[in-house]
């Protein structure tokens, strides 16, 4: 662990440089730490893959003071990280070539049939390791090496909502119509942005997904859109 200060109200906690089930469980961990010991005083925070940045009302205390505080709760925080085995969110997912824009294109570069995507896409219990981009669009790892494709050369001006694509080693859901230049393999009908519920959106950093393929009659009842 290393903590950086930015400016006089923010610092940045590093947490190793690579995406991990492991990092991401320590950012968990700490932010749910640093929240409930100062809540308040932090004004605003953002986790990431390895990474959590902090800022702070330093109208009470100094950065410098802050940082020698979350250094003390944090130290032991390596020997008793856990990775949650509970609960594992289930999101329903239509993986057809009908709204699978990048599905052949995948299965063409990756040496798999359609079928292989799929089930290497969906067979994966992912972890949510940031919020960002859009409102809601979580970024989830880690996809299966077999499929696991850099971004597209030319991005879509539109991407459309609902859509599970996959970058890297990276998959997320676009809560939202939005331009993109992930390789889209399936769609969701389940909301994933409310701006009139607190948490906005029913995933964040920590969470574990899974992708449950479902069938186009499924989909359509679900209120999914084609």
């Amino acid at each position: 662990m290393d903590i950086k200060i930015i400016n006089e109200s923010s610092l940045i906690i590093y947490f190793g440089d690579e995406i991990t089930p492991e990092n991401g469980a320590l950012v968990s961990q700490a932010c749910n730490i640093i929240l409930e010991e100062l809540s308040s005083i932090v004004i605003d925070y953002i986790p990431s893959y390895c990474s959590l940045h902090l800022s702070f009302d330093i109208s009470r205390f100094n950065i410098l003071s802050i940082r020698t505080d979350i250094q003390n709760m944090l130290s032991c925080q390596r020997n008793i990280v856990t990775i949650d085995s509970g609960l594992v969110i289930e999101i329903p997912s239509y993986y057809d070539t009908e709204v699978g824009l990048d599905l052949n294109n995948v299965a063409e570069e990756s040496g798999l049939s359609i079928n292989e995507v799929i089930q290497c896409h969906s067979q994966v219990i992912y972890q949510v390791y940031a919020i960002g981009f859009a409102p809601g669009f979580a970024y989830m790892g880690n996809v299966d090496k077999g499929i696991s494709l850099p971004r597209k050369k030319t991005p879509r001006t539109k991407v459309p909502k609902g859509s599970i694509a996959i970058a890297e080693s990276q998959t997320a859901i676009y809560p939202t119509e939005s331009p993109g230049g992930w390789h889209v393999l399936a769609r969701t009908p389940i909301e994933l942005i409310d701006f009139n519920s607190e948490n906005l959106t029913p995933l964040s950093v920590g969470n574990r997904v899974k992708f449950v393929p479902i069938n186009r009659i499924e989909y359509l009842k679900m209120g999914g859109v084609l």
